[in-house]
């Protein structure tokens, strides 16, 4: 009974570490993680601490049409963007977010206007409607004149990707839209270090202790005492036939004994005792003496007191002393 409350317990146990692992595991962080960010310039630039930061992971941007990716030196870098609109990443504080900055441009001084509007004695013609529509929104690109700057490249077609080891230390990367056009995002995929490895022995540990606690309840639930009691008597024959022993024959004293039934119970009669050649004949009893009248008592002698007092021998008579001489002995 000892042992099978041990086991319950045990089962106990063993489901709430299964249950612990179990979640542990549903809300185990992934090892491959994308970090995104919000972007709306037609240049990106992932300085070379951030490349560096990478390691193996891959930076990655977003647009429409034909994106470059090229690397570049800081001062080299530093003299192209000097009049352009570019974000730069710089840095990660989290998991969720990659952190931006953007850099404007200096505004140049505008000429100013001048001159006096001279009169005109000839009427202006009304304007006509123009029947042409809006082209939309025309990009400058921003590549023109910058080819001797770059050292590698890279292009793609509405997405770019360049893993940050493969730009050389100390150089920069620089994300470009061909046509001017903004860029969309950019990400870093990357992977981490999750310790998790205390999450697969609670569930292997747990499933091993609720099974043991599921056999404890069925045996609970199911009484193998027959089946037991079965089993120990097998041992036992098996243990006496190893020995020798092969059990008391039917029918006898320790067959019935063992069995249970009454032993029956010897009677006892009493023997007179035994008369042997040592032992002194009681002497005869005297024959009555005849009364007065001639007849003979049956009435036998009266027997001594056993309270009578024996009659004191003096140390002469004992059989151990010496005889006692006389006096007239002695002086001769």
């Amino acid at each position: 009974m000892r042992l099978r409350t041990t086991a319950l317990i045990a089962g106990l146990l063993g489901v709430i570490v299964l249950i612990i692992g179990l979640v542990a595991n549903t809300q185990r962080p992934d090892t491959a993680v994308t970090v995104p960010a919000t972007v709306d310039t037609a240049a990106v630039v992932v300085p070379a601490d951030m490349l560096a930061f990478g390691g193996d992971g891959r930076y990655a941007v977003d647009g429409t049409g034909t994106v470059h990716a090229f690397s570049v030196l800081p001062s080299d870098l530093e003299a192209w963007s000097a009049d352009k609109s570019i974000t730069y990443v710089t840095g990660m504080p989290t998991w969720e977010e990659l952190t931006t900055t953007l850099q404007e441009p200096a505004p140049s001084p505008s000429p100013s206007a001048s001159g006096s509007a001279s009169a005109s004695a000839e009427p202006t013609s009304s304007p006509s409607p123009s029947a042409s529509a809006d082209a939309g929104p025309a990009y400058e690109s921003l590549l023109t004149g910058s080819s001797d700057l770059w050292r590698d490249s890279w292009t793609g077609t509405d997405r770019v990707s360049v893993r940050a080891s493969a730009v050389d230390p100390g150089l920069a990367l620089v994300f470009v839209s061909d046509d001017g056009s903004p860029l969309t995002s950019v990400d870093l995929k990357m992977s981490r270090a999750v310790n998790d490895a205390w999450i697969a022995p609670l569930i292997v540990w747990g499933a091993i202790l609720t099974a043991i606690g599921l056999v404890a309840l069925a045996m609970l639930i199911i009484d193998v005492r027959p089946v037991q009691a079965r089993a120990e008597e097998w041992i036992a024959h098996r243990q006496r036939i190893g020995t020798g022993d092969e059990g008391p024959k039917p029918g006898s004293r320790r067959a019935r004994r063992m069995e249970g039934a009454a032993v029956p119970e010897a009677e006892l009669t009493q023997e007179p005792d035994a008369v042997t050649d040592d032992a002194t004949p009681a002497p005869e009893a005297s024959a009555p003496a005849p009364d007065a009248a001639g007849q003979t008592t049956s009435e036998p002698a009266a027997p001594e007191p056993y309270w009578s007092t024996p009659t004191p021998t003096t140390p002469d008579d004992s059989d151990f002393l010496p005889p006692a001489q006389d006096d007239g002995e002695e002086d001769r």
